[in-house]
């Protein structure tokens, strides 16, 4: 298969395109702008349409921070060495690619749910369609769903809070499920035009009276004779989910399991060793989930924390026979990449190639510079489309975001966590904003279709030296469409 060679010079994805409705524009004086959404008007990117015809040219879509979103224009290709006036080229070849390519999704927390639900219903359409349409939205495919309450709550609960109900019979979904994050699921399912997310459900505690220190929060574990009681819980909470039309993807075993091992932890956790999990995943989670008639199939992600304890969760799980038989993936969260390089996936999947790799939460604003919230960050999208090209190209298969939508305070969250979102919802308005995070995120996912395969590259500067950073993603997709994602500093 020969390689080919395209000469690009901007942040941009590379496929034809067509702008529908452009960008109303709101400057907070951030840097840059969002994009404002209300019941009369919303901006949308059209389906991609036909890949181009004329191999010397290739369809460029453009954003930057002076304002443009989405928008299209013509380039020449160059299929040969380096030329003149280029400033760097993209190298990549059919014959050398690397993993399948999922797709990107967000969470549907309790606080999503809950700022999604008090737009109007014009407004709530624009919302969803935005994330989950594949003609005129970004075409995310994923989700996430707390199994029970998370910071991003308005209060601390559980679907068990009946003290040493053994029998469950006391287990129920609660109005954050039935008034909140179902009806906003079931709506992101109606504007896939397929019906179906690819949902991963997380826990974050289980009920108080299970647990070490009594407490949803704080240093505490699981105790060890609710094991079973616990695995048991995770398929109610399939089946309550099920008979409300919902199924679930995949489920991880425990949110941040090294949060519960810090002293004084401030919201919802549950402490895991990677042996215990072993433990846990080997005799109880892991066959009561597989031999379940209806849940059998369900996706089991291991770790579901950061890079840092990679090697070690790797090495303790599925070293061993038993707990790696049940594993089907294992899952990252961003916060602390920066103090392991993403080599550690290469080699985690090079040691374990079978267990597919995927990003199942991040956010902005967790370290709260200058504020939580900051309406129309660029460097906050910057931050967002560097992590995912670096981790694609590192043999991650998926991200998730976080919070699909929070507040203009970056709630609500009953711990006093708040933090950033790429749609920011402005209730009293009836209006949202999308940020340029969202946009970071959708040239990703708009262009980089599920099932895509992702394509080795490498990336020549002409004057290396003086060369400004430009990260690269490359991509073949399943229609044989060739695209680039690339962040041009």
């Amino acid at each position: 298969m020969k390689t080919t060679t395209l000469l690009i010079s901007a942040f941009l994805s590379l496929l034809h395109g067509q702008l529908v409705k452009s960008c109303q524009e709101r400057d907070y004086g951030w840097g840059s702008i969002v994009c404002v959404c209300d019941a009369n008007y919303c901006d949308y990117y059209s389906g991609l349409g036909d890949a181009p015809t004329d191999p010397s040219t290739a369809t460029i879509t453009i954003s930057t921070k002076d304002g443009s979103r989405f928008e299209t224009s013509t380039i020449p290709v160059i299929l040969s060495n380096f030329q003149e006036e280029a400033e760097f080229v993209i190298s990549f070849s059919d014959s050398d690619t690397k993993q399948i390519f999922q797709g990107l999704g967000g969470s549907f927390t309790d606080a999503a749910a809950f700022n999604y639900m008090a737009l109007s219903d014009d407004v709530k359409y624009h919302l969803v369609s935005s994330y989950y349409n594949p003609d005129v939205g970004i075409n995310y495919v994923l989700g996430r769903v707390p199994m029970g309450g998370a910071d991003f709550s308005w209060r601390l609960y559980t679907y068990l809070d009946t003290e040493n109900d053994t029998e469950l019979a006391t287990f129920s979904l609660q109005e954050e499920d039935y008034d909140y994050k179902i009806p906003m699921i079931h709506d992101a399912m109606f504007a896939t035009n397929r019906f179906y997310i690819k949902l991963i459900g997380s826990p974050w505690s289980a009920p108080a009276w299970m647990k070490t220190n009594n407490e949803l929060y704080g240093q505490g574990k699981l105790k060890p004779e609710y094991y079973q009681i616990w695995a048991d819980y995770f398929v109610r909470f399939l089946e309550e989910y099920f008979n409300v039309y919902i199924d679930f993807w995949a489920i991880t075993g425990q949110n941040e399991p090294l949060d519960g091992l810090l002293p004084n932890f401030e919201f919802n956790c549950m402490g895991w060793t990677a042996d215990e999990m072993r433990k846990f995943i080997a005799e109880n989670l892991g066959p009561t989930l597989k031999n379940h008639s209806q849940f059998g199939n369900v996706k089991l992600i291991m770790m579901d924390d950061q890079r840092t304890q990679l090697e070690l969760w790797t090495r303790v799980i599925l070293g061993d026979e038993a707990a790696a038989g049940f594993v089907d993936g294992i899952g990252l969260h961003w916060y602390l990449d920066s103090w392991f390089g993403p080599e550690i996936l290469s080699e985690t999947h090079d040691l374990y190639p079978e267990k597919f790799l995927i990003y199942t939460e991040a956010c902005e604003g967790d370290i709260p510079n200058p504020a939580a919230v900051v309406l129309g960050s660029w460097e906050r999208g910057e931050h967002y489309a560097f992590d995912i090209i670096e981790n694609l190209n590192h043999w991650v298969t998926g991200w998730v975001d976080w919070n699909l939508a929070l507040d203009l305070e970056g709630g609500p969250n009953w711990a006093g966590n708040q933090v950033d979102s790429p749609v920011i919802v402005n209730a009293t308005a009836n209006e949202f904003y999308k940020q340029p995070m969202f946009y970071a995120l959708g040239h990703i996912s708009k262009f980089i279709t599920p099932d895509s395969i992702i394509l080795k590259n490498h990336v020549l500067q002409a004057d290396p030296d003086n060369a400004k950073p430009v990260q690269v993603v490359v991509a073949l997709r399943p229609d044989e469409t060739h695209v680039a994602v690339l962040l041009n500093e």
